[in-house]
Parts: C-alpha cells; structure tokens; sequence
C-alpha cells in the first residue's frame, strides 16, 4: 500500500514528454510535398482545409490580397488604355484650331486626372501581389510546419478505472 502511494506521489516525476514529428511541409516553385506525396495548389489548399485552419486562414487571406492585386492591375491597364488615347485626342486633337486660351479643358482635366488613377491602381497592385503570393504560399508553409506539424505525445503514471497505469496522451 504504501508503495503504490508512493508511486503515485512520484508519478510526476516519470512522466515523459516526447515531440512526435510529422512529415515537414516543403514548397519548391508551384508544388508542394508533404512526406512523400507532391500536392499541386488545389491540393494543397484542400489539404490546409483539413490539417491546419491556422495555415488556411493566412493561405485565404494572401489569396484575398493577390486576388484584390490582379484586380487593380487589370483595372488599371484597361482604364489606362482607354483614358490615355482619350486624353491625347482631346488636348492635342484641338491644336490646329485658332484657340489662343492656354486653360485645359474640364474634359482635358477629368481625362488626365482619370488616367493618373488608373496608374496608380497599376502601382499600387504590385505589393499586394507580392504579399498576396508570399502569404499564401510561404507564411502557409511555414505556419504549418511550426504549429500543426508537431505534435505533443505523453506518457505519463495515471490513476484508471481498473488502478494504476501508464497513459499516453497525445
């Protein structure tokens, strides 16, 4: 009797904890490997869905980011490309006739203001392009591999149904 009380007092002192590693997550160009098994975005993306909703929020939230950059770089381009010309015909267009007022037309101004906007939607897209991907792909991975990857195993003595034992929690 009075070992087992000792034994449980000392439990504690035996009880082991070991880190269990699973397969690390590796991303090289557009795939993704796992272990052994090579996943493509779709994959991958499901695979997050699945094992790490951590990794699969940051991996939303960089595609979000890239899909808002794609969004302003191609507003962008076509608001420039529409404006630009306009713009052009409507300050130079006017050149042969006998104005002598050096004023830019309200039109001229709306134009030129126009076009100056869309071009900085151009620029403005590339950072959250460049966030959006490194989110996405990269922080993913790594939040992953430090947070989801590891697990905690235990064993430890422990008080069951049927007396003393050994428990192994993970």
């Amino acid at each position: 009797m009075i070992a087992i009380c000792l034994l449980l007092c000392t439990a504690g002192m035996f009880a082991q904890e070991v880190q269990a590693e699973s397969p690390v997550l590796i991303k090289q160009g557009n795939t993704f490997y796992y272990g052994e098994q090579q996943m493509d975005r779709a994959a991958y993306k499901q695979f997050l869905q699945n094992e790490c909703p951590r990794a699969y929020r940051q991996y939303k939230q960089g595609q979000q980011c890239m899909i808002a950059g794609w969004a302003l770089f191609g507003g962008g381009l076509v608001g420039s490309a529409l404006t630009g010309p306009m713009w052009f015909v409507s300050a130079f267009g006017n050149s042969a006739s006998s104005k002598t007022d050096s004023k830019p037309s309200v039109a001229n101004r709306s134009l030129l203001s126009a076009g100056l906007l869309f071009g900085a939607a151009v620029i403005a897209s590339v950072p959250l392009l460049s966030v959006g991907y490194v989110k996405m792909d990269n922080r993913s991975v790594k939040t992953y591999n430090e947070q989801c990857a590891k697990q905690n195993v235990e064993l430890a003595f422990e008080l069951t149904g049927n007396g003393v034992g050994l428990a192994l929690r993970f």
